[in-house]
């Protein structure tokens, strides 16, 4: 996968993290994210609530409307990561 990032192949990638399965593996989540950020990828959080998941349903929401900052992820057990390229 990192030629992959590297050639810019992936113009989008959903990353499922989890955090405590990551770190009883001796790894930080954060590696996961600088990985794809030192390729020149953009990440945001998925905002996990139900009423963001109503609001998706409605064909008329932006997708900005579902995202909100990349830091945002240490809310939550296991966040859902946009990232683009």
């Amino acid at each position: 996968m990192r030629e992959g990032l590297a050639a810019k192949r992936y113009r989008s990638i959903l990353l499922e993290l989890h955090p405590a399965l990551l770190a009883a593996r001796g790894v930080a989540p954060e590696a996961c994210l600088d990985l794809l950020a030192s390729h020149g990828y953009r990440g945001w959080t998925i905002d996990p609530t139900t009423a963001a998941y109503r609001r998706a349903a409605d064909p008329a929401t932006r997708v900005e409307a579902l995202l909100g900052p990349l830091g945002a992820w240490r809310s939550t057990a296991w966040p859902h990561l946009l990232w683009l390229c």
